[in-house]
């Protein structure tokens, strides 16, 4: 999921789930709270150190265009964070244009 981080602590991160439509705008989707373990310390150092990020879950939090938020506490756990910066956000957003572009052919 692309996010955009909110608030964060040693456990969880609360995020605003984001989406790109075709034409390259950013749509904010709905917040989320992921957890993560009090343990691993380099997802807590990658969210405190970003706004946006390419985030991964056990499980796929995005339901048929809503975000369920009560899902249970083991399907939401954080597995891997990659930063993004604003510029990574913005080719992110050139190639979903440029990629509906072609579709539309």
């Amino acid at each position: 999921m692309l996010a955009k981080i909110i608030d964060y602590n040693k456990y969880m991160v609360r995020v605003t789930q984001l989406d790109i439509d075709d034409y390259g705008s950013i749509i904010p989707v709905g917040d989320v709270e992921l957890l993560f373990s009090p343990n691993n310390l380099n997802v807590y150092e990658l969210l405190k150190n970003t706004t946006y990020a390419a985030i991964f879950t056990e499980k796929d939090i995005y339901n048929e265009g809503s975000v369920d938020l009560k899902l249970d506490v083991n399907l939401n756990n954080i597995i891997l964070v990659i930063p993004m910066t604003l510029d990574e956000l913005n080719d992110e957003k050139k190639k979903v244009i440029e990629s509906a572009g072609r579709y539309k052919e």
